[in-house]
């Protein structure tokens, strides 16, 4: 029912059904299928530690804050005069700051003060040995070629490329310097709270490693809402420069949502942090490569 009811106000906005479905199943089911074929033998690299005490009612307003977090940073920075400047390197440094220390450093406190959780319960300080092996290297080769092609034929994001708007060097110069920006300030981050953290201790306290996939999965969707109506991202995902809200929830439960079930089944069959972080920046680099490029003025 909440399916076919975002699904009625896409369509009444004017987006056609045909794309908005071929990205849903590209994504979700042809990337998530081949997620799983690659993965399907892969053996998780740690253990979730058990469900700990009345850990259920920390979750819910770990969440709860996360989402008071991620509507209302931009705020929070503003007062603090700390983004008075519109665009700037410096305003993106703060912002990956900000989000690196509320989504990724202040729950691994309250997780190490209440219950003793260390890194390795995270899975990010094991051996690189176990990170970096042949097949966990196949996975991200294949899956960065699949979503770079993906993105450049298809994708919204990338049509200044299409379009020649750029030269080869300030391709090339702004995918290697975009792709280490976006490990530090996206994968780093977004792949902790929502993989790492979020999916692993619903599977934990639900018992169920498919309620942990899909409820980690519609949070990661419904977590981008607020940058489309609020802060512009309407217009990378083709939805106008001022959505509105229902809007917004539609396309990042319908779209978004699905995105996130690939990179979940890689979580869940190998637990390699430092993989999902990789594919993540793949993801996101093309999207991204046309504002890097204005933003650090390269030539």
């Amino acid at each position: 029912m909440i399916y076919i009811f975002f699904l009625s106000l896409l369509l009444r906005k004017g987006i056609d059904a045909g794309e908005l479905l071929a990205t849903a199943f590209l994504i979700g089911i042809f990337f998530t299928s081949i997620s799983y074929l690659l993965s399907a033998k892969s053996k998780p690299i740690f253990e979730d530690k058990k469900a700990q005490k009345k850990e259920f009612l920390l979750l819910i307003f770990i969440i709860f804050y996360f989402a008071l977090f991620i509507t209302f940073y931009y705020d929070l920075l503003n007062f603090i005069q700390i983004l008075k400047v519109k665009e700037s390197p410096i305003r993106k440094e703060v912002i990956g700051i900000a989000k690196l220390l509320f989504i990724v450093i202040i729950p691994m406190l309250i997780y190490y003060f209440v219950y003793g959780f260390k890194l390795k319960d995270w899975g990010i300080n094991l051996s690189s040995k176990s990170y970096f092996s042949k097949q966990n290297l196949l996975i991200f080769f294949i899956f960065s070629v699949i979503i770079l092609a993906f993105q450049y034929f298809i994708g919204n994001g990338a049509k200044p490329l299409r379009q020649g708007l750029f030269s080869g060097r300030q391709i090339l110069i702004g995918l290697f310097f975009s792709y280490i920006w976006l490990l530090l300030t996206v994968g780093i981050v977004e792949e902790f709270f929502f993989r790492a953290f979020l999916q692993s201790r619903i599977s934990v306290l639900l018992k169920s490693e498919i309620g942990g996939v899909i409820l980690s999965a519609m949070i990661f969707g419904l977590a981008h809402a607020p940058g489309i109506y609020l802060r512009g991202g309407g217009v990378i995902a083709n939805l106008g420069s001022n959505p509105s809200l229902l809007i917004s929830l539609s396309y990042s439960f319908l779209v978004l949502s699905v995105a996130g079930f690939f990179l979940s089944v890689i979580w869940l069959k190998t637990k390699n942090y430092w993989l999902i972080v990789t594919i993540h920046a793949s993801v996101d680099v093309l999207p991204n490569l046309t504002s890097f490029i204005e933003l650090w003025g390269i030539k």
